[in-house]
């Protein structure tokens, strides 16, 4: 997908505005993030629809006050406009793509190191110990081709009782190599959750039973989300879909650790909700309603990935 690239100049138009809110929506969109991106979509069309009947699409913004009394368009919004007309800049878009962009870093350095390690391994003729043994395995290397025949004869010998016994001391002993059916353990909730960070966790592990070396550091990044000044950042501890998850919120020093369950959309999911520190859940609560913000909104968009409510037929 075509990004937009910031303009840096002065006298920014709304349009040019416009473009970065739509731009931000595509990213959030990207990573799965549906609260955030619907926000800026409804704040992107509510302004490109101001504009035709204002007739302002190209006009120069001076404040974001103008744009006060328009649907959709927020605190936060009206002050990454304020950003913008200052600057010619939105510092969150620039801290997106720059994500994005190290993501795919990460990602070249490590089918880089995946292909150097392949070839390694299809120039040796036979492995010299366990892990190059499972390697082998792994990219169906041509020794190991030739020896299956023989594994087999091997195998056809054995009685039913006999093949599971050896089956069960040979994944106990760890020379099984990286298969399919390690790829689903992983993270025990990847099947059901859309913001699971297995594929990057399966690249990972892949690379490391090849042998592969000097892999890049891969750090995994939480949710953050803005109340005034102050920043909420939201730790998914873990989770499983359509059953319960658990979710850590940290402002300063205050931190609420919450455990939902499975709920009825007819009923309160605070009914179903566990808080680790209530003193510290209703000290957040003041702070979000200090700051215009309601903390039981942050929380239970964060709880929306995980598809907890279910309608009771």
């Amino acid at each position: 997908m075509a990004r937009s690239k910031q303009k840096q100049k002065t006298g920014q138009t709304l349009q040019d505005f416009i473009l970065v809110l739509s731009t931000l929506s595509n990213l959030y969109e990207e990573r799965e993030d549906a609260g955030r991106a619907k926000s800026f979509q409804v704040a992107s069309e509510n302004l490109s629809k101001f504009a035709e009947l204002t007739g302002k699409t190209n006009a120069v913004l001076k404040s974001s006050k103008d744009f006060k009394d328009v649907k959709g368009v927020g605190k936060s919004t009206l002050e990454m406009m304020d950003e913008f007309i200052k600057t010619g800049k939105c510092a969150r878009l620039e801290e997106l793509q720059e994500e994005d962009e190290s993501e795919m870093e990460f990602e070249d350095i490590l089918a880089k190191r995946e292909e150097q390690r392949k070839k390694e391994l299809y120039d040796m003729s036979e492995p010299n110990d366990k892990e190059t043994a499972k390697a082998f395995c792994m990219i169906e290397h041509k020794y190991m081709e030739q020896r299956k025949k023989e594994a087999k004869q091997l195998i056809n010998k054995m009685d039913l009782p006999m093949r599971v016994l050896v089956a069960k001391l040979l994944l106990e002993d760890e020379y099984v190599p990286y298969g399919d059916w390690k790829r689903g353990d992983l993270c025990f909730h990847c099947e059901y959750s859309g913001d699971c960070k297995c594929d990057t966790l399966r690249s990972i592990t892949y690379a490391e039973e090849l042998g592969c070396e000097d892999l890049p550091e891969y750090e995994e990044t939480n949710d953050i989300t803005e109340v005034g000044d102050h920043t909420i950042e939201i730790n998914h501890i873990w989770g499983t879909k359509r059953e319960e998850a658990e979710i850590e919120f940290k402002c300063g020093k205050l931190s609420v650790t919450v455990r939902l369950m499975r709920f009825e959309s007819n009923c309160d999911w605070k009914d179903y909700a566990d808080f680790s520190d209530y003193n510290d859940y209703e000290a957040m609560l003041k702070l979000c309603e200090e700051n215009g913000e309601d903390f039981d909104d942050i929380i239970y968009e964060a709880f929306d990935t995980w598809d907890l409510r279910w309608v009771h037929e």
